[in-house]
This record gives C-alpha cells, structure tokens and sequence, in this order.
C-alpha cells in the first residue's frame, strides 16, 4: 500500500524554512529526531516535495535507512541517492555525473567486507568515497549557481564501516555549509545513541539544531487510519466511535497504524483482534528485554547492583507509568541502564512539549527543541510499562 501523508502542516512550514540554504555560510547541522515509525522520512521527503517546487534548489534524498550486509549495498545506496535526484540537471553536472559513473564501476568491483577492503591502497576507504562524492557536488553546486537541500536519513548505518568520529563527521558538514551557504544537510535518525555520540563529543551545542517529531495530532491520527482503512476496502460498517477508540489505544505512529490495518487484512482478522495481539507481543518483549538489560547490568556491575542501581531503575520505571521524566533528575550512575533501554526501543529521549504518549497533542506535534524528558518510545510500550508496573511493583 502507497503510504500517505495526512496532517503535520506545521511541521511541513517550519522544516521548510530550515532545510532551505539561505546562500550564507553556516555551521548549524540540522537532526531529525523521533522513534521509529514515527514519520520522520514521510515529513522529510513532503518537506522536500515542496522546496522542489523552487526552481533553483536541488533537493537529494540519501537512504540509509536499512541493515547492510557490507560495504558494497550502503555505497551503492550513496551513489543511487545523488544519481536519481541529480539526472534532472545531468547537463549542468556533466563532471559529477562523470564521477557517479566512475564510482559505480569501483564499487562493482569491491566483493570483499571491510576488514580486508581497507589495506588495499588501490580502493579507497569508504569515507574517502563518501568525502569525494559530497566534496565534488557542492563545488560543482556553487559553479552552476544552484542551491541544495540533502536529507541523509539513517546515516548511522553507513557509518558503521568506517572509523569516522563523531567530531569528523560534524566537521566534515560543517566546511561544506560554509563554503557558499548553497548547500543544507539535514539528518534523519531514529538512532538516540548515534546522536547523543556526537553531543558528546565536546561538539559546541550551537553547531546542532534538533527537531524533535512527536506523535500525530488525534484528528490526524483518525483521519489516517480512516483514510488507510478506506484503501485496504476495511471500513464498511465501523463506527467513528470505534476507530477513535483503536487510535486512543495505538497512539498516533503512522508505522504502527499501517501495520495494524496490513495485519488485519493479511491474517483476516479483526482490527480489535490485532490490536489485542499486538499488546501482548509488546508486552512480552518488554518482559524480554528487561531481563536481559538487567542480566546483563549485573553482569558489568557485579551483584551488588542488583540491590543498589537497578532499584533505582525499578523506580524510575514506576514513574514512567505515569508522566515522563525529565532528563536533569536522572542519577549519572544509571545512564547506561537508560540507554540500553532507550536502544532497546522500550523508551526514548524526547521533548515533553510534542511528546503525545501521555495525552494527545493539540495543534503541534514536532519543533526545534532540546530533548529534555524520557518516555516510553510509543503508546504500546507506555500501556505495557503499566501493566509490567502494576504486576510486578505492586502500583
């Protein structure tokens, strides 16, 4: 089924300010944040969509947004995101589109992982490819006298072949704003860890802006699981009432609302049965998942923890049943159990202000924030830690 995008007009007018090069040098890295399914690619490529309409601003999407096998897949995903967007004007970038022809045939010939790619001088690293490839379109870029947007969504994944740091990688952007201001880069990731990496590499805040995207708005939620539910030939004879009911249970994430309805029609069951099977499956991989953070806690810490820092995370658990918490009354010493909850898609660090989870957001589900609270990561996981609370806290 075609994904559809419906509602987030805000967001839309806000992020098309920022992805638009204003042909002034600037430092300012722009990050994507929010769980996943959450509708961060969805709201960059409608972003994109519109600037296109501008007639001198190229707009390029590079997805990185799968598991790589090995190298060859995430560089053949790097040059297929520059060779599909820029054909369009292939006449004033003849010597890039030179360099995509020649950097295809290189990486037809890489069959080996990285382990063994790496010594030979004759094919370069994977960063050098990446480095080249950027370096060349925005110098061309300011020959021709257009202006580009690119939105690298999931750039972690690439990443993880080479042994870029988290500094490089800022600065590496950073000097190719700054050359003509002709040139934005946006990154999408739902990867909390990647870009706490990099805040924490003694990078000045100034340098990265974050847009933090929340849940949907209710009516927006409604409109699309209506609107999905139309297309799947599924909504004869429901009430309002009742998919107003499945939304205030599932929240408001387009991936979870379409997996609901594909669910539904694939293993013909009902939505209410669906609903049903997928909080217990929640639930259970919660149970999973905590057992093994904890096993592996006591593991790094030695038994003492048991008593003294998983306590504390027991505690902070029973809060989150109830309201998030905000980022500042964490201890230090537990922020590794944290992350490994937040990697564990069980929570996530989030803006209290478009949050949702909790209760609906009004007009606003996104916008440039700091990351100032922890949250369950979706509505299923929040009614989950509840029922996980309630159980096994005695609250």
């Amino acid at each position: 089924m075609q994904k559809i995008f419906i509602g987030r007009k805000q967001e839309v007018d806000l992020l098309k300010k920022a992805f638009k090069p204003v042909n002034i040098p600037t430092r300012s890295l722009l990050f994507i944040v929010g769980p996943s399914g959450i509708g961060k690619t969805a709201l960059s490529k409608k972003v994109l969509e519109e600037l296109r309409k501008e007639s001198n601003i190229i707009t390029i999407y590079i997805d990185f947004g799968r598991t790589y096998s090995n190298l060859q897949e995430a560089l053949q995903d790097l040059v297929r995101g520059f060779e599909k967007h820029v054909l369009d004007y292939k006449s004033a970038f003849e010597k890039f589109m030179e360099k995509l022809r020649s950097m295809k045939n290189k990486i037809s010939e890489i069959s080996t992982p990285i382990v063994s790619l790496r010594p030979f001088e004759e094919q370069p690293p994977p960063l050098q490819f990446f480095q080249d490839l950027i370096d060349s379109f925005v110098n061309e870029l300011s020959e021709c006298g257009y202006l580009a947007t690119i939105v690298i969504d999931e750039l972690q994944n690439f990443l993880r072949f080479t042994n870029w740091s988290a500094w490089g990688l800022v600065k590496f952007f950073m000097s190719q704003q700054e050359k003509q201001g002709n040139v934005q880069f946006v990154f999408t990731t739902s990867d909390y860890i990647f870009r706490k990496r990099i805040l924490s590499d003694r990078i000045p805040v100034e340098y990265i802006d974050t847009f933090y995207l929340g849940e949907m708005t209710k009516e927006d939620s409604i409109e699309l699981l209506e609107e999905i539910m139309k297309r799947a030939s599924i909504n004869k004879n429901i009430e309002h009432k009742m998919i107003e009911n499945i939304v205030d249970q599932i929240g408001g994430v387009p991936a979870l609302l379409y997996n609901l309805i594909n669910y539904s029609v694939k293993y013909e069951m009902s939505i209410n049965d669906v609903l049903r099977y997928f909080e217990k499956r929640v639930y259970e991989d919660l149970v999973e998942k905590l057992k093994a953070i904890r096993k592996s806690t006591i593991i790094d810490h030695g038994t003492y923890y048991e008593d003294a820092g998983w306590s504390k995370v027991k505690n902070y658990l029973v809060k989150l049943a109830d309201s998030p918490i905000s980022i500042s009354e964490i201890n230090m010493d537990i922020f590794s159990e944290i992350d490994k909850l937040v990697d564990s898609n069980i929570l996530q660090y989030a803006c209290k202000e478009y949050l949702g989870i909790y209760k609906w957001n009004k007009e606003k589900s996104g916008g440039m924030c700091y990351l100032d609270v922890i949250a369950p990561s979706n509505r299923l996981y929040y009614r989950a830690l509840k029922d996980y609370v309630s159980k096994n806290f005695g609250a």
